[in-house]
């Protein structure tokens, strides 16, 4: 995305977000919400259920960001039928050619059964300056139209806390650490 300019460089984050928003139609469905590829893995019935384990076992985990996870999911929307998400989709995890998103890479320990839309918001979240200093502002502002126009524009921010509260683990990657900082911050 770095070298792209102009439409090309509108187009290819467009691509991006698309493919975000489909990897949801990947046929793997199971009776519970939760983790698919984690040693740990927490798995409930409710897809709140789900969201509320995962904080909890973030808050539990030893670390310097443990105390930074959300407390409740206020403003979180709920989900009756959960969907593959991908959870770690950032521009460094799709393989691009031609202006365009040819392959997903990095299917792992994140995947989980959950809202579909996880992906999409993640995909934007990850776009920050800590996580993708190769966006921009108007990129930044291209992914919240785009996410405005789908309908998943206000419950953006709650999920953003979430997703960085779900991060709050990797505090030995610094890029990370410093967004979760941000993000959760008081």
């Amino acid at each position: 995305m770095s070298e792209a300019q102009g439409a090309e460089r509108q187009q290819l984050l467009l691509s991006y977000l698309e493919a975000a928003s489909q990897i949801g139609d990947i046929a793997i469905k199971r009776d519970f919400f939760g983790d698919l590829g984690s040693e740990r893995a927490i798995r409930r019935p409710s897809y709140r259920d789900y969201l509320q384990a995962r904080l909890e076992m973030t808050r539990s985990l030893p670390g310097p960001l443990s105390h930074l996870p959300i407390t409740d999911l206020d403003g979180i929307p709920d989900c009756s039928s959960g969907t593959f998400v991908h959870f770690d989709f950032f521009p460094g995890n799709v393989l691009v050619e031609a202006g365009r998103v040819t392959a997903v890479i990095d299917f792992g320990a994140t995947s989980m059964i959950a809202d579909r839309r996880l992906d999409c918001w993640s995909a934007v979240a990850y776009l920050d300056a800590e996580l993708a200093p190769e966006a921009n502002l108007e990129d930044r502002a291209l992914a919240l139209h785009w996410l405005e126009q789908r309908g998943f524009g206000a419950e953006f921010a709650a999920a953003k806390r979430w997703i960085a509260s779900y991060w709050c683990f990797a505090f030995d990657d610094p890029k990370v650490s410093a967004w979760c900082s941000r993000v959760l911050a008081p």
